[in-house]
This record gives C-alpha cells, sequence and structure tokens, in this order.
C-alpha cells in the first residue's frame, strides 16, 4: 500500500468537441467578418451602378443623394 497519489492520465477528448469549436469559430468569422465584408462590397457595387445613372434618372426613383442612400441600403 503507497501514500502516494494515483495518477491517471486524462481521457482524451471526443472527436465531436473539436468540430464543435471549429464550427463556433467558423460561424464567429462569418458573422462578424465575411457579413460585414459582403456587405461593404454590395454597397461599393450600388454606389457604382447609381453613380452611372443620370441625375435625372436618380430622381425619378427618389434617390437626391447617392451617400445617404447607399449607407442606409440593406440587401
Amino acid at each position: 500500500m503507497s501514500l502516494s497519489p494515483t495518477i491517471q492520465p486524462c481521457a482524451p477528448a471526443p472527436a465531436s468537441d473539436g468540430r464543435s469549436v471549429l464550427g463556433t469559430i467558423l460561424e464567429i468569422l462569418e458573422s462578424r467578418v465575411m457579413a460585414p465584408l459582403s456587405l461593404h462590397l454590395e454597397r461599393a457595387r450600388l454606389r457604382d451602378e447609381l453613380a452611372s445613372l443620370d441625375h435625372r434618372e436618380l430622381k425619378d426613383i427618389g434617390i437626391s443623394n447617392i451617400d445617404s442612400f447607399v449607407a442606409g441600403w440593406r440587401p
């Protein structure tokens, strides 16, 4: 009989834990980086398209200021 504590190795983590962590990281990356970047690119494309129109065409569809319209636009 020994008085020293018995050291037991830790059980390995199941493989699904690693996948769920990776999934969480990918969700955060999508919501914090990719979604805002996508919105920025869509707004830039819209701004370019509206800038190519004649000011009378913009007035006909109710846009008086391209920048303020694009800033409030959501896809």
